[in-house]
């Protein structure tokens, strides 16, 4: 299969993501400075793929389903993070900031598998057990290692 140029660049972006990630969080005080909400933004998206993936291990049946399971659980992080993110920003609490992402987590992952049940696939533990360890880690993270945002002058 080839690659068109967009999907080259977009290749070489989330490299440079996959990249950069782990180090903004490994030296938070070495002047890498990220907002909550993005931080929750990013590290969501990328987490979100490890959790689609998570899908070829516990359900290997759904071999042929996985590019979207994978789009899902990424459009899934994102927006966990988003919100968690939005919660680090308003609330200065670790323990607080995780509770409220393995909620989130939670929840959008409940959301997945309610979803897949109704459809006659039973694969809750397999949706949920990612999607709150996706909370907890982003939840964790933004408090951890995210900034707020700068008072505005004036």
């Amino acid at each position: 299969m080839e690659c068109t140029d967009a999907s080259g660049s977009e290749a070489i972006a989330f490299r440079q993501l996959a990249l950069a990630l782990p180090l903004a969080l490994a030296s938070p005080k070495k002047g890498v400075v990220m907002n909550k909400v993005l931080l929750g933004l990013l590290l969501g998206g990328f987490l979100g793929i490890f959790d689609g993936l998570t899908a070829l291990v516990s359900a290997p049946e759904i071999r042929s389903q996985i590019a979207g399971i994978v789009i899902g659980s990424t459009m899934k992080g994102l927006l966990a993070g988003v919100l968690i993110g939005w919660f680090a920003r308003q609330v200065n609490s670790l323990p607080l900031g995780i509770l409220f992402g393995l909620g989130i987590g939670l929840l959008l992952a409940y959301g997945v598998a309610y979803m897949q049940a109704q459809a006659g696939q039973n694969y809750y533990w397999e949706i949920m057990l990612p999607g709150g360890t996706l909370g907890v880690i982003v939840g964790y993270a933004t408090q951890r290692y995210g900034t707020r945002r700068a008072a505005r002058a004036g």
